[in-house]
């Protein structure tokens, strides 16, 4: 980055940026809000409702706005303990959110932070129990301006009675207050450039040139610094995640990595020679292939078919632009189009209006949205099929095409028909041909498909990037409930694929980079001492400074990818990484195999601290409909909530997970100052007389009948209390294995061997193969001995050949087949000519490997997408 600007624009434009952020700050992300509570006036005398073992409280009341920020109540005595337990219900009783609070033994006012989203109008529940304590709450006459709906203790309504407090909503501003603001704000903006403008015009040579470089530099080196500051201080001394030392250590290890890298990477010298810079239309292009991904991710996220189908032309509105892309000036803006054009947005206004659904209808936003975007992808597709039909007609005055369809191009139309013939019913297919083989098709001149891969690959990295960046504001890292990490999905599998993908794009991009640094000279570095020479590097420190992004990238996909802790992942992606090793030469498998290793532990801390940190720090939590989430991380919770993911719960999930071996025991209780430090309860008395409801479920006996009192008890009775207590230290209870969605064919009550490890898929794939038959099937899911339906095979082979047929399945394995060879022959003669030309060859190897274990060929799968933009480059030979 060697351009220069001068001091006074340089200063404008931070301005301008600065100007921008806070305009959407106000509108459209509203995150600026205001305070609204709605409190009884104490217009009689207050009197007070004990909470205990034997008591709880219920406070019902109608939810005035959409953001409850939080609940306050009065409590004037704590007769024991230091705990109260919040629950937040819905209208059907459902828990939405709980608290555990340390009220201490002064009480006082205590507000319960909630941050959580309700329906207008709609009933809850506060509810308020005991923690292995008793409190006192004060309750008031009922105010009239106070939405509630009655005081219930133990189910018995307090009549005129209602909790002394608050309900405090966080409501956007109002209209007039943001336009006010913006108002001031845009006022502001003038006159500072008026002022930038007026000094620098009247002394000039203040107005020296700088680099850009060094621009950025002065901008974001005082920020990071006070941003990392701030992260240091709230990990130690301020323990606002944890206050175990291990997890401290961790965390503190895992920032100044993170510091580390993000100063490196502002202020880092170019090293090498220079590179040919982007164009426009492919950082359009690189935009376009991450949208495209995105829209893939939307559809597997989808829960209904209105959400698939608004997703699906998302999709192809992207890859038809990506098309478009690929034209020249001349082929878009020309007399036949400017014909063409107008009819076409008629008709699509047309299209629009005789579909179009009233407001009383079901569903009426999201199927408008769908009317809406089937006609964007008409309109495109008649400017793609008028462009063809002009090239066509004038096919004598253009350049003959220096390329032709190889072996497996003819295999890719074959395909091709394939999937079409034998559709049955289904649509994707003629969808997925259409939109990758114009895109195909437009990149027959080796020019363009020169390209492809750049741009292709720097797509994924912008659509990685961007999704580490919303979970890192928005998705927890949860060490409880559903430990593994589902990254931006709903599950695990998809996940997995994803990561798989990635991960194989990453190794070979950092491969690439470690052939391409074998042979730098020494004297390549472009920094330049005072008296003209070179700053001489040694070989690691040039290595470094030549493949750190495809480091840093490669570590990053495999720490999200361990954090699912998904077999399918770790199984795919090793078989992805022993074959591109292997093809990448002997003399560099040790030396990849190091970086790799490096990369993924230096990687690792610092992603899963700042995974761990964030989300919890910015409190808005994104939480999918069908995600079992652990009530307690719900809204807005405190940062250092055990329920979140820490070093002891990782270990003990990944021991049992993937290595198939106890992790041993979770002995931090939520309630941290009930217990001493050997575990032991701190108030035995009021354990005996409280709920059992936060004992650890794997004490001992004696452990338990200390807890009850000493009571004397069957040995049976007190295990039946261990496992009946439902939050207890999180020891069991969160670490079940949620429900299967898909219910399997002829499954014991107790499966074994390697079913069992299989997860049942060894079941399902004979039943799948059992209803193979030539023409393939109507319904996707095969019909179980037991009647049972299974919705997908958890093999794309096996899939494939069902949904279309046997003779197609054969086609689709010989094609992926073909495709393992082909793109390993086109690795080896382009590896020295064209950047990332390994690509194709891990995307095939990931799609293989994924598809023994899930069903990945689809038009909405992220997987497929990634795979078919790689196609063109394997399926056309250049004509000598």
């Amino acid at each position: 980055m060697r351009n220069t600007i001068h001091k006074s624009e340089a200063i404008r434009i931070i301005l301008g940026i600065l100007f921008l952020l806070a305009i959407l700050a106000f509108y459209p992300f509203r995150l600026l809000t205001k305070t609204i509570a709605f409190s009884p006036k104490e217009t009689g005398q207050g009197t007070v409702l004990r909470i205990n073992g034997s008591r709880d409280l219920r406070q019902r009341f109608h939810a005035q706005y959409e953001g409850l920020s939080g609940i306050e109540v009065e409590i004037p005595q704590v007769n024991a303990g230091k705990y109260l337990y919040a629950a937040l219900l819905d209208e059907n009783g459902e828990t939405l959110l709980d608290r555990y609070l340390l009220i201490g033994s002064q009480g006082g006012r205590v507000r319960i932070p909630i941050g959580e989203k309700v329906e207008v109008g709609k009933v809850y529940t506060l509810l308020l129990k005991d923690c292995f304590s008793e409190y006192e709450v004060l309750t008031l006459p009922i105010d009239p301006t106070v939405p509630t709906d009655g005081l219930l203790q133990n189910g018995e309504l307090q009549e005129g009675r209602e909790l002394a407090g608050a309900f405090v909503y966080s409501v956007p501003l109002s209209k007039k207050t943001t336009l006010l603001g913006m108002a001031i704000l845009a006022l502001v903006f003038l006159l500072l450039q008026a002022g930038v403008k007026y000094y620098y015009g009247h002394f000039p040579e203040k107005d020296a040139l700088h680099s850009v470089k060094k621009v950025l530099r002065v901008v974001l080196f005082p920020l990071l610094a006070v941003f990392f500051c701030a992260l240091f201080f709230l990990n130690f001394p301020g323990k606002k995640f944890d206050d175990r030392w291990p997890d401290l250590l961790f965390y503190g290890i895992g920032i100044l990595i993170t510091a580390l890298l993000s100063f490196y990477a502002v202020g880092h010298e170019t090293f090498g020679t220079l590179q040919k810079k982007p164009t426009l239309k492919q950082v359009a292009g690189a935009i376009l292939i991450a949208l495209s991904l995105q829209f893939a991710c939307e559809y597997v996220n989808g829960l209904y078919d209105i959400n698939h189908s608004i997703a699906e032309r998302k999709l192809m509105i992207s890859l038809l632009l990506l098309s478009l892309l690929t034209c020249k000036a001349d082929e878009i803006c020309n007399r036949f189009q400017a014909i063409v054009i107008p009819f076409l947005g008629l008709g699509a206004l047309l299209y629009c209006r005789q579909n179009w659904m009233q407001a009383s209808q079901k569903e009426y936003e999201l199927h408008n949205t769908a009317t809406m975007l089937t006609a964007v992808c008409a309109v495109l597709i008649g400017i793609l099929v008028v462009s063809f039909f002009k090239n066509l007609v004038y096919r004598h005055q253009l350049p003959k095409a220096d390329s032709r369809l190889n072996l497996f191009g003819i295999l890719c139309l074959l395909l091709s028909a394939l999937l079409i013939l034998f559709r049955n019913t289904r649509w994707w297919g003629i969808a997925l041909v259409f939109a990758y083989g114009v895109y195909a098709g437009r990149l027959r001149d080796s020019e363009r498909r020169e390209e492809a891969l750049p741009v292709l690959a720097g797509g994924l990295q912008l659509h990685f990037y961007a999704s580490v960046l919303y979970c890192m504001l928005f998705r927890l890292f949860t060490g409880f409930v559903f430990a593994r990490f589902s990254f931006t999905f709903h599950t695990v599998t998809i996940t997995a694929q994803y990561l798989t993908i990635m991960e194989a794009a990453a190794a070979c991009f950092l491969i690439d980079k470690i052939r391409r640094t074998e042979f730098l000279e020494p004297q390549t570095d472009l920094r330049r001492k005072r008296d003209g020479s070179f700053v001489s590097l040694s070989r690691w420190k040039r290595r470094w400074k030549s493949l750190w992004k495809e480091f840093v990238f490669f570590g990053c996909v495999g720490a999200y990818g361990i954090f699912t802790m998904s077999r399918t992942a770790y199984f795919s992606v090793a078989m992805v990484l022993l074959v591109l090793l292997l093809l990448s030469g002997r003399k560099r498998i040790l030396l990849s195999v190091s970086i790799m290793a490096s990369s993924i532990l230096v990687l690792f801390p610092a992603v899963f601290a700042m995974q761990r940190m964030m989300p919890a720090l910015v409190g808005r939590p994104y939480i999918f409909t069908i995600e079992q989430v652990d009530p307690q991380l719900r809204g807005r919770t405190n940062t250092d909530n055990r329920s979140y993911m820490c070093l002891e719960r990782f270990y003990q999930v990944f021991c049992e997970k993937i290595l198939g071996m106890s992790g041993g025991g979770y002995n931090f209780p939520e309630d941290r100052e009930n217990y001493d430090s050997s575990g032991k309860p701190i108030y035995p008395q009021i354990f005996g007389k409280a709920e059992r409801a936060l004992y650890v479920t794997s004490a001992s006996t004696a452990d338990l009948r200390f807890a009850l009192g000493g009571a004397h008890v069957e040995p049976s009775f007190l295990q039946k209390e261990a496992s009946a207590s439902g939050k207890t230290r999180k020891a069991t209870a969160f670490c079940q294995t949620p429900k299967p969605r898909m219910k399997r064919a002829g499954q014991k009550e107790e499966e074994t061997g390697l079913d069992q490890y299989t997860n049942g898929r060894l079941s399902i794939y004979k039943t799948y193969l059992t209803h193979l038959n030539w023409k393939g099937h109507d319904r996707m899911g095969a019909e179980a001995p037991n009647g049972e339906i299974l919705v997908h095979a958890h093999n794309t082979y096996l899939q494939v050949a069902y949904d279309h047929g046997i003779l197609t399945g054969g086609v689709f394995l010989l094609w992926v087949i073909f495709g393992i060879v082909s793109s390993a022959l086109y690795e080896k003669r382009f590896q020295e000519k064209m950047r990332v030309a390994g690509l194709p060859l891990a995307l095939f190897l990931a799609f293989a490997f994924a598809g023994v274990s899930e069903w990945v060929f689809q038009f909405g799968s992220p997987m497929t997408v990634a795979l078919m933009l790689g196609l063109p480059s394997l399926m056309w030979k250049r004509e000598q």
